[in-house]
């Protein structure tokens, strides 16, 4: 009787210890889950500017001593039922997908294209209307969508407010015609009502020494100031703007 109850012990110390390993496998396996491994494919022709950028942001799994950028496919992406799915990777794909299919091109505010993903509007206002500033200052225009989202929210507590949008190319030049093809209906920043209460806009490069003498005149007038970096995205000139 006693050998037989010392075996049950046994096993029901080796099947809860199993139980254990099994749990911990399952929470803590690195193993990406729901998602297949992300093939990371090498392009030509990029610079050394865009790999030290992309070392400091590429997902775990590449070897990015040997990449110069990565870019995967969302075709890559299996779907199943039994396992969990890595939160980082879920982001990870979020991105990919906007990127590789152009989604941010088909955003829009107020009718102008706002090249930026709906979780980015959230957490601007709520930035925006927390810190109340007279004075945000938007690195990199485009088509200006940024800058009248900007100006819309700042309408609700400044009626003297400044948008200080800054771009070396002009908003109303179709530069990127390809990213209007999902916004066909988009029109330009300067049709929206707010432009010529709120805006002021600098045609130089963000990085511009005199550029950045200016920018210090507005800032020595305003109160509170917001700063939004949207342009080059390369390290040295990202690094060079803050």
């Amino acid at each position: 009787m006693g050998t037989h109850n010392g075996w049950s012990l046994r096993y029901a110390f080796f099947a809860g210890l199993l139980i254990v390993i099994s749990l911990l496998y399952i929470f803590y396996h690195p193993k990406i889950i729901g998602i297949q491994k992300l093939t990371c494919l090498t392009p030509v022709n990029e610079t050394k500017r865009d790999r030290h950028f992309l070392e400091a942001t590429t997902s775990e799994g590449c070897n990015v001593d040997k990449l110069l950028l990565q870019k995967c496919s969302h075709s890559e992406f299996t779907s199943t039922t039994d396992t969990f799915i890595n939160v980082d990777d879920i982001l990870y794909g979020y991105d990919v997908l906007f990127e590789n299919d152009y989604l941010f091109t088909a955003s829009s505010w107020l009718g102008v294209q706002y090249q930026s993903t709906p979780n980015d509007a959230m957490v601007f206002q709520q930035l925006i209307w927390g810190i109340k500033p007279d004075l945000i200052i938007d690195l990199g225009t485009n088509f200006g969508g940024s800058a009248v989202f900007f100006a819309s929210i700042m309408s609700f507590h400044s009626e003297a407010g400044i948008v200080l949008t800054i771009d070396r190319k002009s908003f109303t030049m179709d530069w990127v015609s390809d990213r209007r093809t999902l916004c066909k209906d988009c029109v330009n920043a300067t049709d929206n009502k707010l432009w010529k209460t709120y805006f002021h806009f600098i045609q130089r490069s963000t990085n511009d020494v005199s550029v950045l003498a200016e920018v210090k005149k507005y800032v020595a007038n305003a109160r509170t100031v917001f700063i939004s970096h949207d342009a080059a995205h390369d390290c040295d000139s990202v690094y060079e703007d803050l």
